[in-house]
C-alpha cells in the first residue's frame, strides 16, 4: 500500500451488474499532540511482532475481498509524513493509516520526531477490519530515545490482554497475569 491510500476492489460477474467497491484496508487513527513545544514528527513506523505482512505486493481475490501476502511481503511499514509535521500541545494532529484488512496480530507503532527521538506504542492488530477506523485515544508525543521506558495505549480489557502477550515478546522473563 502506498502512503494515504485505502485500497479497494470491486468483481463483477456479469454484465449490467452494479459494481459494490469493498475496503481492502482498516485504518488507524492516531490523534497526537505535544508534551511540549517545537515537536515535529518526521516518520511512522509499523511492525507486525508476530511476523503478520503489512507492506509489499499483496494477491487480491476481487470476489470476495480478500488480500494474500506475496513472499516478498514485509512485516513492517514506514509512513514518511510531510515536511515540518509539527505537534501542538494544546490542539490534536491525527494521523490515518492504512493497514491491510487481514489479522496482523500483535503490532507496535513507532512515531519519531525530526531529531531521531522516539515513542513506542503497542497495539492488537487482530481487530484491523476492512473499512473500519481502529481509533486510538489521544496521547501526547514524548520523546524518549535514551529511555528504556516504552509507552502502551490500554484503552480496552482486550488491548491490557494484548499487552501481556507484547510484553512477553520484548521481555520473555516476565509473567504478566490478567
Amino acid at each position: 500500500f502506498s502512503a494515504g491510500c485505502a485500497p479497494m476492489c470491486a468483481y463483477v460477474a456479469n454484465a449490467g451488474v452494479e459494481v459494490e467497491l469493498k475496503h481492502l484496508s482498516g485504518l488507524l487513527r492516531l490523534p497526537l499532540k505535544a508534551s511540549e513545544s517545537g515537536v515535529v514528527l518526521d516518520n511512522v513506523v509499523i511492525t507486525s511482532t508476530s511476523g503478520a505482512k503489512l507492506s509489499g505486493d499483496f494477491a487480491v481475490n476481487c470476489e470476495n475481498a480478500t488480500l494474500t501476502a506475496a513472499s516478498t511481503a514485509q512485516n513492517s511499514v514506514t509512513y514518511l509524513l510531510p515536511a515540518n509535521f509539527a505537534l501542538s500541545t494544546s490542539t490534536e494532529q491525527v494521523l490515518y493509516i492504512a493497514v491491510p484488512a487481514v489479522n496482523v496480530g500483535n503490532c507496535t507503532v513507532e512515531l519519531f520526531d525530526a531529531a531521531g527521538s522516539s515513542m513506542l506504542l503497542g497495539w492488537n492488530g487482530s481487530n484491523v477490519k476492512a473499512g473500519v477506523v481502529r481509533e486510538f485515544k489521544e496521547f501526547a508525543f514524548e520523546a524518549n530515545a535514551n529511555d528504556s521506558e516504552e509507552t502502551f495505549i490500554i484503552d480496552s480489557k482486550e488491548d491490557l490482554i494484548e499487552f501481556a502477550k507484547i510484553a512477553s515478546v520484548f521481555y520473555p522473563r516476565t509473567k504478566a497475569v490478567v
